[in-house]
C-alpha cells in the first residue's frame, strides 16, 4: 500500500459513505449506554459533594448533581446530538487527512483562552488512559480504516473513533446543558473510565463489522507483521480445542475418523439452516462435496480455504433466494456454481458476491424517495417524543385540571410537535409555545386575593388570543374546540372566585393523588413494555446495512429481506427483497415488536462454516 500521491483526488464517495455507516453504528452502540452513563455520573457527582475541597467546590458539585438529576432526558438528548455531530466531523476529518499529503500540523494555541487550553489538557489526559485500555482494538481499527482509505497509516490522532472524539462531544454537550464554566471543568474531570462510556465494545463491534465486510479481515495478523517484507500471510492459528481433537499429533496428521464425523455433523447443521431455501441445501448434500472437504483438512482450520469460501458465498447468496426457487434466476446460478464443486472452486465466491449484490439492487430514485420519506417520519417521531415529554412533565404530578390535561395531551401536543419541527429555523417559537402552555396551566389555579384576580383578568385576553392563533395553525376546528373554550371559561370563572369553600382541601388533594397515581401506573406500564423489548432493542442496535432478517407473513410463509439503510438516529430501517421488487420501511418499535412476537428474526451473515463447526464440536469432544 503506497502513500497517497501529491494532488491525488479526494476520498471516493462510497468509501466515505462506509465511514458514515460506521459512525452511525458507533452512535447507536453509545445510545444504548447513555442511561447507565448518566446514572454513574449522577452518583459520582453526589459523592463528590462531601469529598470536595472547600465549600465553594462542594456547592459546584451540588449544583451540577441537582441539574443532572432534574434534567436527565435533556442531557441525554444533548449528548446524542453532540455525539452525532462529533462523529460525522471526525469521519470527514479522517478522510481529509487521508487525501492530504502533509496532514495536520501542531495545534495552534496562540489565540486559545486559558479555559480552552485547560479543557484540552483534561480531555487529552483522560483520552490517553482510555485509548491505552483498548489499545489493541483501536490499533486494529486504525489499520482497517487506513486500508479502506488507501493510505499507509491512520495514526491514533486521526482515528475518527478515538476516545477524545467521544470525550469532547460529551464535554460540548455539558457546556450547552450547563453554561457555568467552573462546574463544567469539575464535571469533565469526573469522566474517567469508571464513569464514562465503555468504548472497547464499540471498537470491537466496528472491527467485527469491517471484517465481515472483508475490510482487511486479517488485520490482527498484519498488525504484528508491519514493517516487514510483504509475504503471503499465514492462516490464522486454528482453534486450540479443534486442533487438539482433530489433529492431536500435529497438523500434518489428522484423525480420519474424527474428520469424517465432523464433516457429517457440520454438513447436517448447514442442512438445517432453513433460512436458505431447501433446494440449495439439498444440492449441497452430496458425497463429492464431503470427500473434497476430507481431502484437505485445512478446510476446517482456514477460513480462507478456497472451498470453504465458495461454500460460504453459496449460503450467503442463498439468503436472497425465493423459497419455491423454481423460476428464480439466482437459485439456478447458485445450482450451476454448486455443480462446479469441488473441482472448480476458484472464482465462485467473487462471482456469487457480485451476482447477489446486483440482484438486490434498488433504483437510485426509488431508494432516494424511500429515504426521504423515512427521514421525514423520523423527524416527526422525534418531535412527537419530545413534545410528549414536555406534556408529561407538566401533568405527571396530578395537579393539572382534567380538562386542561386532556387538551394538552390531544391538541396542544400537536402545537408542540409543530414547534419542534421548525426549531432549527425558528428556535424562539418553541419557547413561546411552552410558555403559553405553562401560562394556560397556571391560569386556572384559584386566585387568593383581589390583586391576583385583577392580574388574571388583564392577562386572559392575550392568552386566549395566543391559544386560538396556535390552534388555527394546527387546524383544530369545530364543536370540540368550542366545547373546550366553554369549559375553559368555566375554569377561569372558578379561579376568579378563589378556593371553593364547598370542596375541602382534602378532596382536592385526593383528586390530585388519584391523577398522579394513574400517571405513575401509565409510566410503569411503559417501563415494563420497554424492559420486555430491551433484548430486541439490543439486537436491533447491532443491525447494520447488509444484514438480513427473516419475516413471517400472515399466511405463515417466510421471506428473507436485506437491510439497505438505517436512519441517522437509528429509528427507521429500509429493507428490500430480491431484485428490488419489495422495498419497505419499518420503525424501531415495530421491528422490536415483530422480534418479540417471533415474526421477525435477524439472520446470521457470514462465517456459516465457522458457526457450524462451533455448534457441533462440543458434542464430538
Amino acid at each position: 500500500m503506497s502513500p497517497r500521491a501529491p494532488g491525488k483526488s479526494a476520498i471516493a464517495p462510497d468509501r466515505l459513505a462506509m465511514l458514515h455507516t460506521m459512525a452511525f453504528a458507533a452512535l447507536r452502540l453509545c445510545a444504548g449506554q447513555l442511561d447507565a452513563f448518566t446514572s454513574r455520573l449522577e452518583q459520582v457527582l453526589e459523592a463528590r459533594i462531601a469529598d470536595a475541597a472547600g465549600v465553594t467546590e462542594s456547592e459546584l458539585f451540588q449544583g451540577a448533581h441537582q441539574r443532572l438529576q432534574a434534567h436527565r432526558a435533556t442531557f441525554q438528548r444533548l449528548v446524542a446530538d453532540s455525539l452525532q455531530r462529533a462523529l460525522m466531523q471526525a469521519v470527514q476529518d479522517a478522510a481529509d487527512h487521508a487525501a492530504s499529503v502533509s496532514g495536520h500540523g501542531a495545534l495552534d494555541l496562540s489565540h486559545a483562552t486559558f479555559a480552552a487550553m485547560e479543557r484540552k489538557v483534561i480531555v487529552d489526559n483522560l483520552s490517553q488512559a482510555m485509548d491505552r485500555a483498548g489499545a489493541a482494538e483501536l490499533a486494529v481499527l486504525s489499520l482497517r480504516i487506513a486500508h479502506w482509505l488507501d493510505v499507509e497509516e491512520i495514526g491514533s490522532a486521526h482515528n475518527p473513533f478515538r476516545s477524545a472524539v467521544f470525550l469532547k462531544a460529551i464535554a460540548d454537550a455539558w457546556s450547552i446543558f450547563d453554561p457555568e464554566e467552573d462546574r463544567h471543568r469539575l464535571v469533565l474531570r469526573q469522566m474517567d473510565a469508571a464513569v464514562f462510556l465503555d468504548l472497547v465494545p464499540v471498537w470491537q463491534a466496528l472491527n467485527q463489522e469491517l471484517a465481515l465486510r472483508k475490510v482487511l479481515p486479517d488485520a490482527e495478523c498484519l498488525l504484528s507483521e508491519r514493517g516487514k517484507q510483504r509475504a503471503p500471510i499465514p492462516p490464522p492459528p486454528a482453534d486450540e480445542a479443534l486442533r487438539q481433537w482433530l489433529a492431536p499429533e500435529g497438523m500434518l496428521t489428522v484423525n480420519v475418523a474424527r474428520a469424517d464425523a465432523l464433516a457429517d455433523d457440520m454438513l447436517a447443521w448447514l442442512m438445517d439452516f432453513d433460512a436458505v431455501p431447501a433446494r440449495i441445501r439439498q444440492l449441497l448434500a452430496t458425497e463429492p462435496l464431503k470427500q473434497a472437504i476430507l481431502g484437505d483438512p485445512q478446510f476446517f482450520f482456514d477460513a480462507r480455504h478456497t472451498l470453504r469460501r465458495a461454500l460460504e458465498s453459496i449460503l450467503a447468496a442463498g439468503l436472497g433466494c425465493r423459497a419455491d426457487g423454481e423460476e428464480d434466476v439466482l437459485i439456478h446460478r447458485i445450482a450451476a456454481a454448486i455443480a462446479r464443486l469441488p473441482g472448480q472452486c476458484e472464482g465462485i465466491a467473487d462471482e456469487l458476491d457480485i451476482l447477489a449484490a446486483r440482484e438486490s439492487r434498488v433504483s437510485d430514485e426509488r431508494l432516494r424517495n424511500e429515504i426521504a420519506a423515512a427521514v421525514a417520519q423520523e423527524n416527526i417521531a422525534q418531535a412527537e417524543r419530545r413534545a410528549q415529554e414536555d406534556v408529561r412533565a407538566r401533568i405527571e404530578s396530578g395537579e393539572v385540571e382534567p380538562v386542561i390535561e386532556t387538551f394538552l395531551r390531544e391538541q396542544w401536543l400537536r402545537v408542540l410537535v409543530f414547534a419542534y419541527g421548525i426549531r432549527d429555523a425558528k428556535p424562539d417559537v418553541l419557547d413561546k409555545v411552552r410558555f403559553a402552555m405553562d401560562d394556560l396551566v397556571a391560569s386556572v389555579q384559584p386566585r387568593q386575593d383581589a390583586a391576583d384576580r385583577k392580574a388574571l383578568a388583564e392577562r386572559l385576553p392575550s392568552l386566549l388570543s395566543l391559544l386560538n392563533a396556535w390552534l388555527n395553525v394546527v387546524k383544530w376546528e369545530g364543536q370540540e374546540r368550542e366545547a373546550f373554550f366553554s369549559a375553559l371559561a368555566g375554569l377561569h370563572a372558578t379561579a376568579m372566585r378563589g378556593p371553593d369553600a364547598t370542596s375541602s382541601e382534602l378532596e382536592r388533594r385526593m383528586d390530585r393523588m388519584e391523577r398522579a397515581s394513574e400517571h405513575d401506573l401509565d409510566r410503569r406500564a411503559e417501563e415494563q413494555r420497554a424492559d420486555a423489548l430491551a433484548p430486541c432493542m439490543q439486537e436491533i442496535a447491532r443491525l447494520l446495512p447488509g444484514a438480513w432478517c427473516e419475516f413471517v407473513r400472515n399466511d405463515g410463509s417466510r421471506l428473507n429481506c436485506k437491510l439497505l439503510w438505517v436512519s441517522p438516529a437509528g429509528s427507521r430501517f429500509i429493507f428490500t427483497g430480491r431484485q428490488g421488487q419489495l422495498l419497505f420501511t419499518l420503525d424501531r418499535d415495530g421491528l422490536a415488536q415483530g422480534m418479540y412476537a417471533e415474526r421477525v428474526a435477524g439472520l446470521p451473515v457470514g462465517e456459516f462454516v465457522t458457526r457450524a463447526i462451533a455448534a457441533v464440536l462440543p458434542k464430538l469432544l
